[in-house]
């Protein structure tokens, strides 16, 4: 319960200062497992409750369409049902289309609480600025996907020189789409799967992640447009609570 009492129809929200929780994560204390997520895109190690948060940083790690994001960003004060609550979405997102506010939600967690937070908040929350989401944590939990964003999460992390930036754009602008199993690094290019990774974690080489890679799996580059669609975090959301 929050201070607002019963019957107000106005929403309050309150963010954490940069680089702090609205409310503590990690803990000593803690009862259950909590993690902590290096994340590619914040270069810091981020908190999280649960292994499905910890799967959705990875969507929006992975994400060109997601320039930042945060967990634990702010507290929401609301009323429902003529009752005060608060509410402490799990990320808040910039994209290029905007300010979001996630919650992750298992789809036996959805109860008519839930469901009806849901509904309210995405009609209010426009109204200061944000987008409001619910994503299902099964969907998040696709072992293909994680596995393959492990892999080019681990060895995307290089120092690319912008001479082989510029050779691999041109290669591939040339050739178009390039079999995996051609683009593994040899003695007289040490770093190429490296640099693949790279420019995969940046959005300028598409290949599809829900799908097991392998030696045929096509790898292509891409004119980013900032469009949200299938592969994204944006595909992941629930608009609207079923």
């Amino acid at each position: 319960m929050s201070h607002l009492k019963p019957g107000i129809s106005v929403m309050s929200i309150a963010f954490a200062p940069p680089g702090e929780l609205s409310r503590k994560v990690v803990k000593r204390s803690n009862a259950r497992v909590t993690f902590k997520y290096p994340s590619w895109k914040m270069q810091t190690s981020l908190q999280c409750e649960s292994e499905n948060e910890r799967n959705c940083m990875l969507y929006l790690d992975m994400s060109p369409h997601v320039i930042s994001f945060r967990p634990q960003p702010c507290v929401i004060d609301y009323v429902m049902h003529g009752q005060a609550h608060v509410h402490y979405p799990d990320f808040y997102v910039e994209t290029h289309s905007g300010r979001h506010l996630i919650e992750v939600k298992t789809t036996s967690g959805l109860d008519q609480h839930i469901r009806d937070r849901s509904d309210l908040l995405t009609k209010l929350l426009p109204n200061h600025g944000f987008q409001y989401h619910v994503v299902i944590a099964e969907l998040i939990d696709n072992p293909v996907f994680l596995s393959n964003a492990w892999y080019i999460k681990r060895n995307g992390k290089i120092q690319m020189p912008m001479l082989a930036r510029e050779q691999l754009r041109r290669l591939f602008q040339s050739m178009g789409g390039i079999p995996w199993r051609s683009l593994q690094s040899t003695p007289d290019n040490p770093y190429l799967n490296q640099y693949i990774c790279q420019l995969i974690m940046e959005g300028l080489l598409l290949v599809d992640l829900t799908k097991p890679i392998t030696a045929e799996t096509l790898v292509a580059w891409v004119n980013y447009q900032h469009a949200e669609g299938e592969g994204t975090w944006a595909s992941l959301i629930s608009k609207k609570v079923q």
